[in-house]
């Protein structure tokens, strides 16, 4: 080989090893570390250990409570709430809520409701809130055990005034008057479903299922809810405790409230005629027959759908049997109505069922009652504002007014019930009976009777309406002060028409004595 040729070769191949020996050294790569896993059974385990519960003397119940509600009383913002809270939480975790289910037995659970509410800020945690006063609606007691289960919600954002939703929820259950029925439960609900749904788009775990705690109210204790640390030290403790109601109808338990006042008592917004709808109007116009099956329909109505305990349907069930009573005839209350629990119910504060009028009226009363009788007939035909005003004067302040002419009307029309029989204004201001009385288009009066009725005194006059051939018959109820306290505008029957028109004389007639009217005959009455 040429030797320049080979002095060539031998440069290039120095060359080229200077270049190799001049590459850099390849750096080394740091491994990533290893990502920390949040074990969710560990602390679902941590949470289940450090929560803890312990009874705690409270005041007592007040006596024969049927209503409950759960009261909850947060001691002062723990200063380290990071003593509970980083074993059971992720590096990822930025808010906790520790939410509260409550349960009286089987059937009767409450909606979620939040307890505490924690942030995180940089690396430690701070509490933004903590329930205070009512956290349940009250609720009829159920005899049976109390208790609260925990649920530890993980989230993996900050959401704005989320404290603010949960304070909401709270305010919402303050009214004395708020209470939890089977058919109102979705309303009561409403404020839960939309925090839980709320937080649920951030959530990151939920630690269900936690401390089931016992609240032994009966014998006068709370429960102490304490979250404790590694070194079993409370870190943050709430109080559980029970607040008792005997009645929500507290102002009717002593007195006894008219018809309207009980109809129209608004609890949680519903009154009880609105929770009964044409169960009340049925009531009136049922024969004594069938009138159990509407008494119980009523009192089940007024606990499902206004949450009223038994004690309480049955006060105003007896209210409806008092009105009922005025001008029923020939019913036993305690068999085709009340059922006797109810009746022993009643009975205990102080109130009796109507009774069948066995005694009749002494001849003095009846004479009072044909005076005003007549007194209100010849007022009726007086057109001046006086005669209103007098015959009001004549009146209780709450009137009675059963029209089956259905020329009944009111400016209130909650104050009336219609049915397929009659209009009713069960007490209706004695001022507008009055006008009512002054509007009837009355012809002609006569033939004082009887009348009927389970309450008070009766007596009745026959009566002819203009361009009307049908004959009326107004029954006029009276208070044991001889004041009327009812009327009624019907078509007599043929025992009312014969019982009025007797088997009087020429020299006794009454003035529809020997007439016949549709439906009536004077002949049959012998």
């Amino acid at each position: 080989m040429d030797k320049k040729l080979i002095t060539m070769l031998s440069l290039i191949g120095v060359a080229i090893l200077s270049l190799a020996g001049c590459k850099e050294e390849t750096k080394q790569k740091t491994p990533p570390s290893p990502e920390v896993v949040f074990n969710i059974e560990k602390a679902q385990k941590t949470a289940q250990e450090r929560i803890a519960s312990a009874n705690v003397e409270a005041s007592p119940l007040p006596i024969q409570s049927d209503y409950l509600r759960i009261v909850a009383q947060a001691e002062t913002p723990p200063a380290q709430p990071d003593r509970f809270l980083k074993p059971i939480t992720s590096d990822k975790t930025q808010t906790v809520v520790v939410l509260a289910t409550f349960h009286n037995g089987p059937n009767l659970t409450m909606p979620n409701v939040p307890l505490y509410i924690f942030e995180k800020s940089q690396t430690t945690w701070q509490q933004t809130f903590a329930a205070q006063g009512p956290i349940t609606p009250y609720f009829v007691e159920q005899r049976a055990p109390l208790d609260a289960t925990l649920e530890i919600v993980l989230l993996k954002d900050k959401l704005e005034n989320l404290e603010q939703d949960a304070q909401k929820q709270i305010v919402s259950y303050l009214s004395k008057h708020t209470v939890y029925s089977k058919e109102q439960a979705h309303v009561l609900s409403a404020l839960p479903d939309a925090f839980a749904q709320r937080i649920a788009l951030v959530e990151e775990t939920s630690l269900k299922g936690l401390s089931k705690t016992d609240i032994s109210y009966l014998e006068n204790y709370a429960s102490a809810l304490s979250f404790m640390s590694e070194t079993n030290e409370p870190v943050f403790t709430t109080i559980l405790a029970v607040e008792g109601k005997e009645s929500l109808l507290s102002q009717h338990q002593s007195q006894f409230p008219s018809y309207n006042e009980l109809m129209t008592y608004a609890i949680a917004g519903q009154t009880a005629r609105q929770a009964l709808g044409d169960l009340e109007n049925s009531f009136w116009s049922v024969p004594g027959e069938a009138l159990r099956p509407s008494c119980d329909a009523i009192t089940g109505a007024l606990q499902e759908r206004l949450g009223l305990s038994l004690k309480d349907s049955a006060i105003v069930l007896w209210g409806m049997m008092q009105s009922h009573a005025l001008f029923a005839t020939d019913i036993d209350y305690n068999t085709q109505c009340s059922g006797e629990d109810i009746n022993t119910l009643l009975t205990n504060m102080g109130r009796t069922l109507p009774q069948k009028q066995i005694a009749r009226p002494s001849s003095q009363t009846v004479t009072h009652m044909n005076r005003s009788l007549s007194h209100v007939a010849s007022l009726v035909k007086n057109t001046k504002d006086s005669a209103l005003d007098r015959i009001a004067e004549m009146m209780t302040d709450k009137v009675q007014v059963r029209d089956e002419a259905r020329l009944l009307f009111s400016t209130e029309p909650d104050q009336l019930v219609s049915n397929t029989q009659d209009v009713i204004a069960p007490a209706l201001d004695k001022d507008n009976a009055a006008e009512y009385l002054m509007m009837l288009p009355v012809r002609a009066y006569g033939c004082y009777s009887q009348g009927q009725g389970q309450r008070g005194q009766h007596r009745a006059t026959l009566a002819q309406l203009e361009n009307d051939p049908n004959l009326w018959q107004i029954d006029f109820a009276f208070d044991d002060q001889n004041k009327i306290n009812g009327i009624q505008l019907k078509k007599p029957s043929q025992l009312d028409f014969c019982r009025a028109i007797g088997k009087r004389t020429d020299a006794n007639r009454c003035r529809f004595s020997g007439k016949d009217f549709p439906g009536l005959s004077a002949d049959r009455c012998g």
